[in-house]
Parts: C-alpha cells; sequence; structure tokens
C-alpha cells in the first residue's frame, strides 16, 4: 500500500491518509533520510519467505521455548528472539525461520496455534 515502484515513501506511510505534502514529525524526517540495505546486516540470515515473524511474547521466552513449540510444524533452522543491545533483555519479538516452505505453511496456518502460545506469549505480560 505505501510502496510504488520506486520503493518505500516514509511521507505516505507516516500519513494518516497518504496525502501528506510535507512531514509532521521528525521521525517521518529521520526516514526520509535514512538509507538501510538490509543485505548489509549481519543479522538478517536465511530465505524471508521461509521466516515467520512471532510478536508479543513473555519476556521470560526462552529459544528453546520457541524451538519446542515451533518444532510441531518442521524443522526449524534458526531461531532468534530480538533482544536488547543494552541490557541483553527480550524485545518480546522473535523470527523463527523453517527449512521449507511446507513447514513454513503449516506454522503460519495452524489453527489453536494461540492455546500452543498461551505460555510464550502472555505469561508474565505487563
Amino acid at each position: 500500500m505505501w510502496e510504488q515502484d520506486d520503493g518505500y515513501e516514509a511521507l505516505r506511510a507516516g500519513s494518516i491518509d497518504g496525502t501528506d505534502a510535507a512531514p509532521h514529525d521528525h521521525a517521518i524526517v529521520r526516514a526520509m533520510k535514512a538509507h538501510y540495505n538490509p543485505r548489509c546486516d549481519e543479522k538478517i540470515q536465511g530465505d524471508p519467505h521461509l521466516t515467520l515473524f512471532v510478536g508479543r511474547l513473555c519476556p521470560h521466552t526462552t529459544e528453546d521455548t520457541l524451538a519446542a513449540v515451533f518444532g510441531r510444524c518442521g524443522t526449524v533452522a534458526r531461531l532468534r528472539i530480538v533482544r536488547d543491545i543494552v541490557t541483553g533483555e527480550s524485545r518480546r519479538y522473535a523470527f523463527v525461520t523453517f527449512v521449507d516452505a511446507k513447514s513454513t505453511q503449516e506454522a503460519f496456518l495452524v489453527r489453536g496455534f494461540a492455546g500452543l502460545l498461551a505460555g510464550v506469549l502472555r505469561a508474565g505480560s505487563q
């Protein structure tokens, strides 16, 4: 929706209705000036088509817990809970990469996953 042929448009993405002609805050100005190439980020690995984003994690969720839950859908190739660079505390979201598209699709579509993840997502949530 906010992409055109020549890429991401921070001004349109930051607009309520997509019609702003001038930035309304400094975050949009920073986004407009930013140059980010995900291919140069060493933390990004794997195929994006085989990777799921998992949000609203409990702050105490571990990689082992997520591996056990998502391992029910197939072989997990890589799993990363994103952590604060200074404190090391969980930022409460993760990326799970599977070895094949079938496992990724199953994990994405599985019914009742909320029940499997209830302790992972909500226990200790604030």
